[in-house]
């Protein structure tokens, strides 16, 4: 029996996401699927998850505790833009919600970005959901334009200089 618990540190730590960390752990990705379907986002695939983009690798990563994956954002360069970074995924498990995770994610994903030679970064968020706008605004996006995607519902599109 475990006398005192408060021994065991919830340390997070960011670490890039690798083609191989990403086949060997893919499960618990899926695991995590809910939290993007539950704001009414499109569930990914295997392929998705795979696909090769523009700096895909050097633009996405993972938070761990306990090597636990607790959260991860999926980046990538814009395919007409080579100075704009992109967003394509960000998920954190809700068990780990509001312990800053988001914004660790994000600060690793923008100090990428900038070596990489871009300069902005472009995310959607659905509408209506609150969180991931706040989250956002607080980063330092700006709403550029608000677009209705192929399944009907409305996104608001981000900018922001970094």
């Amino acid at each position: 029996m475990i006398k005192n618990e408060s021994k065991f540190v919830k340390e997070i730590q960011i670490s890039a996401l690798t083609p191989d960390k990403l086949r060997k752990r893919l499960y618990r990705f899926f695991e995590l699927e809910s939290e993007w379907t539950n704001t009414r986002q499109p569930d990914w695939n295997e392929e998705q998850f795979c696909r090769n983009l523009p700096c895909k690798w050097e633009l996405s990563f993972v938070a761990e505790i306990n090597d636990l994956i607790v959260g991860y954002v999926i980046g990538s360069q814009d395919k007409n833009d080579e100075k704009m970074s992109r967003v394509n995924k960000i998920v954190i498990d809700r068990n780990y919600h509001r312990q800053g995770i988001s914004k660790k994610l994000m600060y690793q994903y923008f100090e990428a970005s900038v070596k990489q030679g871009m300069n902005r970064s472009e995310l959607t968020a659905m509408s209506d959901y609150t969180p991931a706008n706040k989250l956002y605004i607080s980063l330092g996006y700006k709403q550029t334009s608000v677009a209705r995607g192929k399944d009907g519902e409305t996104r608001n599109i981000y900018v922001k200089k970094i």
